[in-house]
């Protein structure tokens, strides 16, 4: 039997869009959220949902499936194997303005006991608490890169010689000003996303790379 929980409410100051980025992005959950997921693999990802393979900290490995109605403003996030198979995360999104969503998210549980639902609700609401403020980081930051389309140039030191790049992920605009650079590699604190500093060129796999610098670039970061 499901039996309902508890509910988490909170205003974010982001857009409806991008909820829906974020909800549908499933690549930054171990590397944004390392304290909660230790890894994910995708099973099968399309348009408006996608499954995938999840690494949890402390509970194990899990089947997450996650569904976007976009005509309902909602998303279910279900466990469909593992450690809590059945649990059900129903997320429903309100807008109140251009850049401000009013979020309601219900959590459904399978064979928790009356007593101790308050309790497992409440986990439940602290996990989304922490989630959110983690996210809520990545998403003001891509609105901002979106709105001002800055190109910031950070400039650091590999193997003695200085070395300029534009210090933006070119996946989803992730940051790379504060990014450990080692040994020429930076990577994006957002998915992982790794490049060679000197080249541009991806060394993580992705078919992407650095923007070439630019004479009109604003030289930013350089530790």
């Amino acid at each position: 039997m499901r039996d309902h929980v508890g509910t988490y409410r909170r205003e974010l100051p982001v857009s409806l869009e991008r909820l829906y980025e974020n909800a549908l992005d499933w690549e930054h959950l171990p590397y944004l959220h390392r304290s909660s997921f230790r890894s994910i693999e995708a099973i099968d990802v399309g348009p408006d949902r996608w499954r995938a393979d999840v690494g949890l900290v402390p509970h194990g490995d899990v089947v997450l499936e996650l569904a976007l109605d976009r005509a309902c403003r909602r998303w279910i996030t279900t466990t469909i194997d593992g450690p809590g198979a059945g649990t059900e995360i129903w997320t429903h999104a309100h807008p109140e303005g251009d850049r401000r969503t009013d979020v309601v998210v219900d959590f459904f549980v399978p064979g928790v006991p009356e007593e101790k639902r308050q309790v497992v609700g409440d986990g439940y609401a602290r996990l989304y608490a922490q989630l959110y403020d983690e996210d809520v980081w990545m998403m003001a930051e891509r609105q901002a890169q979106l709105d001002e389309r800055r190109r910031p140039v950070r400039t650091v030191e590999v193997d003695g010689a200085p070395v300029s790049f534009v210090a933006v992920c070119p996946h989803l605009l992730g940051p790379l000003g504060d990014a450990p650079v080692v040994d020429g590699i930076v990577e994006c604190p957002w998915h992982g996303y790794r490049f060679d500093v000197r080249t541009g060129e991806s060394v993580s796999g992705q078919r992407c790379r650095l923007a070439p610098v630019r004479p009109d670039d604003v030289v930013g970061w350089s530790p």
